[in-house]
């Protein structure tokens, strides 16, 4: 079954109509991973499917924890040029100091910054996009102007979220797997600086051997100090 019959999970329609309907706009979904790991950053992609690959999408593009890491890694290699995207970071340091919710608007204001560069850059005119985010919280940028940043403002107007949108839209499919290769890459890196807290296994998470070697070894440069039992263990 192709990902263009309305009648797959996820499926294009919401691309389509938008890609038919609207001028040949730049229909983005955009996801996170890393929000409720002890250590580590979040990490939101914002994804761009170019139209005229989307008969050549792999065909087992779906939410990435439904996926296994081999398949997450081969799908994010065949897409590498069937889309743009941009994943941006919010930093350890970041979330302990303004919290986690206006650090997850701030890597997401800045994937899309990035992404909509790209897509603009060289044109004359630039184009029309809409955005879709999964979930049911409406990124609130109004709670990121206290954070000292260069970035351009973007049109909230334009950005809908949609309840498990990783299961119904590709696109937000496609952008949850790129988030989660690119963090999982990037808790293999720091595994080799950190190596006592086996984030390679558990990239961050609080598993009954990572919370043993916290309180073993106490915390890294890259743990949340304000996230529990960390803020209780550390206090």
């Amino acid at each position: 079954m192709s990902y263009l019959d309305l009648k797959c999970n996820p499926n294009l329609g919401h691309e389509l109509k938008f890609y038919l309907e609207n001028d040949n706009c730049f229909f983005i979904g955009l996801d996170e991973v890393g929000r409720g790991s002890l250590a580590g950053p979040i990490i939101v992609c914002a994804c761009w499917i170019k139209p005229d690959d989307f008969e050549n999408l792999p065909h087992d593009i779906k939410d990435s924890k439904k996926l296994t890491q081999n398949n997450r890694h081969q799908i994010f290699e065949k897409t590498k040029n069937m889309c743009l995207s941009s994943c941006a970071a919010c930093s350890p340091h970041e979330i302990d100091k303004f919290g986690l919710s206006i650090a997850n608007n701030l890597a997401i204001y800045r994937s899309l910054h990035c992404l909509l560069n790209k897509i603009n850059f060289g044109l004359k005119k630039k184009k029309k996009f809409y955005i879709y985010i999964d979930g049911n919280i409406y990124p609130d940028f109004c709670k990121i102007s206290t954070v000292k940043n260069f970035l351009y403002n973007l049109p909230t107007n334009k950005i809908n979220t949609v309840v498990k949108g990783d299961n119904k839209i590709v696109s937000i499919s496609l952008a949850s797997i790129i988030a989660k290769v690119t963090r999982d890459n990037l808790m293999q890196i720091y595994d080799k600086s950190y190596p006592f807290y086996d984030f390679k296994k558990n990239v961050g998470y609080g598993t009954k051997f990572h919370l043993e070697m916290i309180k073993k070894h106490g915390i890294c440069n890259i743990h949340r100090r304000s996230f529990k039992p960390i803020s209780t263990i550390c206090s």
